[in-house]
């Protein structure tokens, strides 16, 4: 595991989940989610799959290609799926055999998995 600090974010790689290596990083914002909404579109250390952990707002979200995508109830800037959607949902854009599915299937189970862990409401999986 290694840590990168920024002004804007920290940044553990390689999280492991429930003793499973990932290959995720989870990226802990010191900003709005507005702006952790911009800094995933330009920051190139950020992405597809990788938690967003947005504390101030109680915001924990998913990079889905470019759309930081919140599985908390609370979503701040970040997108969000209509209303009753499933966050497998999302799976549904990506082919079952490729390493994109594999990651974004990993963030979204690391990331509802730190909703629980800080008490924060999560959408339904």
């Amino acid at each position: 595991m290694t840590y990168l600090d920024t002004d804007d974010f920290t940044t553990v790689t390689d999280f492991e989940f429930n003793g499973w290596q990932t290959g995720i990083s989870v990226h802990t914002f010191s900003c709005d989610s507005g702006n952790a909404y911009d800094l995933t579109q330009c920051r190139e250390a950020i992405k597809h799959g990788d938690v967003l952990v947005i504390p101030d707002e109680q915001v924990i979200g998913v990079l889905d290609q470019a759309w930081p995508v919140a599985v908390t109830v609370e979503h701040g800037s970040l997108d969000r799926l209509v209303e009753g959607t499933a966050l497998t949902a999302l799976l549904d854009n990506h082919d079952h055999r490729t390493v994109a599915r594999q990651r974004l299937f990993w963030g979204i189970a690391a990331a509802t998995w730190l909703a629980r862990e800080y008490g924060w409401e999560s959408r339904a999986v």
